[in-house]
């Protein structure tokens, strides 16, 4: 038997029919329970679901959807997914959730012990996923090019507070665009991020509430830091739209075809006591 022919006849890997690699990030975290505690790890992965494990046992104790999920059924007690048959891409294309980008992609999440809350920046687009390969070979046709499409004007964003010991979605708010920055949550109770139309953002990290927003000009991919320095406590941001997933730019969000690159890095000051604003505006370098 040739080496393609052995490569048609494998089983299919499920998660890799749409690009699905959990390559995000794994948060390690230690949860305050009713009646114990638990030493989890926290995973939003792209295939659309959110996971805490005991991390010392192995045990899965939930995985559950934080975007729209189509390709899967649910996931069982083994945290293996129960694949939906008819989300597996063919010769004519379907449409499955998440699209190919997955319900968030490589930019950091956040975890506050003051809320115990998990803040996951979400990405909500379907695409159309087309298999011209082996599919095409069983019909008879000529292999072609497999692939995804983004559909038109249907991405949109979440930041998303989500409370980590259940999985309950706290709050959510939406953003026009797809969130392509990472979350930094505070002592002070703040969540920071920022937004791919150059939105730079604080929010209330117990309540969702926005309290202040900075235009910087250009998308934001990076994730903000904190430092003090000289007794003074500062906040941090890199701007500029380096690169672009599917779905943020072109037919999923074509508000998004002409933005501005940028290269630029904004510093602000927290607020001083008695000061009339929550933050000094921005120190641009």
């Amino acid at each position: 038997m040739s080496q393609s022919s052995r490569w048609h006849r494998r089983p299919p890997c499920r998660s890799r029919q749409w690009d699905y690699d959990g390559v995000n990030e794994m948060m390690l975290v230690d949860l305050a329970l009713p009646t114990s505690k638990l030493k989890a790890l926290l995973h939003a992965d792209r295939n659309g679901h959110f996971y805490t494990i005991d991390r010392a046992s192995g045990a899965l104790r939930y995985a559950k959807p934080y975007v729209r999920v189509t390709w899967a059924k649910g996931i069982d007690a083994s945290g293996r997914p129960v694949v939906n048959p008819q989300a597996i891409p063919t010769v004519d294309g379907v449409t499955v959730c998440p699209g190919a980008a997955g319900g968030k992609e490589w930019n950091a999440l956040a975890y506050s012990p003051l809320t115990q809350m998990v803040y996951v920046p979400a990405i909500e687009n379907c695409a159309k996923f087309v298999n011209n390969g082996v599919e095409a070979r069983r019909k008879g046709l000529p292999p072609g090019e497999s692939g995804f499409i983004c559909l038109p004007g249907q991405a949109y964003g979440k930041v998303m507070a989500i409370r980590a010991a259940t999985g309950e979605i706290a709050w959510e708010v939406k953003t026009r665009t797809p969130m392509g920055s990472g979350m930094l949550a505070t002592a002070g109770a703040l969540l920071f991020t920022g937004e791919a139309e150059g939105s730079f953002t604080a929010y209330d990290a117990e309540r969702g509430e926005l309290l202040w927003s900075y235009q910087t000009g250009s998308g934001i991919r990076a994730a903000p830091i904190s430092y003090r320095l000289d007794g003074k406590q500062y906040i941090a941001i890199t701007s500029g739209m380096g690169g672009a997933v599917g779905g943020f730019t072109g037919a999923g969000a074509p508000w998004m075809k002409d933005y501005h690159s940028g290269n630029s890095l904004y510093v602000f000051t927290l607020f001083e006591p008695g000061a009339s604003t929550p933050f000094h505006g921005g120190s641009r370098r």
